[in-house]
C-alpha cells in the first residue's frame, strides 16, 4: 500500500466518512492534520489513522506535517483533500487507482453536480472518464511523490496554496497528458468555496500569495484554464480543445438546475466555451528555482 490521504481537519471535518465500509479494501493509509487543536483532542483513532496537531492553514500546514516526518514522503501517490468534501472510501481508492492506471502527475476527482465550486470545468462532464487539463485545484488533489517534491518547498510558503494549482500541471516536458480531471469519480463540495479561508485571510492576501508562488514559477500571471483532450466512457480519446469546451459547455448548461449556484454555472459554462474555442493554452514547462527543486530542508 502506496498511497497516502493527508487532510486538514476542523472541529467539522467530513473525513470520518471516508472510512466507512470495508476498511481491510483500503488501498491507502490516512492522516489528519488537525489545525484545531479541540479537534485534534476529540480525535477517534482507527487502524491505519494518525493524527497530528500542526498550527497554520491548509498548505504551509501540509509542508510543515510532512517535512516534520520524513517517513511520510516514501508514500508513491497523496490525495490533499480539503476537509468538506464528501467522498466515500471506494471513490478514493479509486482516485488512486486511475492516477497510477494512466501515469498521471497531478489528478483530482471531479465534483458532482451539486457542489459548491470556483471553476466549472471541474464539474463532472457528460461521457468522460476523465478530461486532460492544465488546471487542478488546490481543493482536493491527488499528485505524484515525484510531483509533491517538487512542489513541497512552494507549499510551505503559502497557507492557501493558490498558484500551485497551475505550477503543478506545468512541471513536465510535454505534460499535455499528466494532468486530469477524474470524471470517473466523483466528490461533493459541501460548503461554500472560501469559507474556511475567509476566516484566517482576506483576498488581498491570497492575490499576493497566488501572485508571489507564480513568480518564483516564472509566470507572470494565472494562464487560462483548459481541458484540451480526455478519454470517454468508451474508451476513445477526444484530443479537441474545441471538442471539450463545447462538451464542458453542453454538460454543464444541462444540469445547471442541480447546482446550489445554477446562474454562475450557466455564465462560466459560456466564458468556458469561449476560453476553449478562442484562446491559445500556455504549453511552456515551469522551471522551479534550484532551492526549491531541491527539495525542503530536513
Amino acid at each position: 500500500m502506496r498511497n497516502l490521504v493527508v487532510v486538514r481537519c476542523g472541529s467539522a471535518s467530513l473525513h470520518g466518512a471516508w472510512l466507512d465500509g470495508g476498511w481491510e479494501s483500503r488501498s491507502f493509509d490516512m492522516l489528519c492534520s488537525y489545525y484545531d487543536e479541540a479537534a485534534f483532542r476529540a480525535h477517534k483513532p482507527r487502524p491505519g489513522l494518525e493524527a497530528v496537531l500542526v498550527k497554520g492553514g491548509k498548505w504551509d500546514g501540509i509542508a510543515a506535517t510532512l517535512t516534520g516526518r520524513p517517513d511520510l514522503l516514501a508514500y508513491d501517490h497523496y490525495w490533499f483533500p480539503d476537509d468538506d468534501i464528501a467522498a466515500t472510501l471506494d471513490d478514493i481508492n479509486r482516485i488512486f487507482d486511475l492516477t497510477r492506471f494512466f501515469g498521471l502527475a497531478v489528478s483530482q476527482p471531479a465534483l458532482t453536480r451539486n457542489s459548491y465550486f470556483s471553476h466549472v470545468h471541474l464539474l463532472r462532464c457528460d461521457g468522460f472518464l476523465l478530461r486532460f487539463t492544465n488546471h487542478v485545484e488546490v481543493m482536493a488533489p491527488c499528485l505524484s511523490r515525484e510531483t509533491l517534491m517538487a512542489c513541497l518547498p512552494l507549499m510551505g510558503l503559502s497557507k492557501s496554496g493558490y498558484g500551485l494549482d497551475w505550477i503543478w500541471t506545468m512541471l513536465r516536458p510535454g505534460s499535455n497528458q499528466t494532468a486530469a480531471v477524474l470524471d470517473a469519480v466523483t466528490v461533493r463540495h459541501t460548503r461554500p468555496v472560501g469559507s474556511q479561508l475567509a476566516r484566517t485571510m482576506d483576498d488581498a492576501e491570497t492575490a499576493a500569495e497566488r501572485i508571489r508562488l507564480l513568480a518564483l514559477s516564472g509566470l507572470s500571471g494565472p494562464p487560462y484554464c483548459f481541458c484540451h483532450g480526455g478519454i470517454t466512457d468508451a474508451g476513445k480519446k477526444a484530443m479537441s480543445k474545441a471538442g471539450m469546451g463545447w462538451a464542458i459547455w453542453k454538460s454543464s448548461r444541462r444540469h445547471a438546475a442541480l447546482n446550489p449556484e445554477p446562474a454562475k454555472v450557466r455564465k462560466d459554462a459560456f466564458k468556458a466555451l469561449k476560453r476553449h474555442l478562442l484562446y491559445r493554452m500556455d504549453h511552456r514547462q515551469v522551471l522551479l528555482p534550484a532551492s526549491a527543486a531541491s527539495g525542503p530542508e530536513p
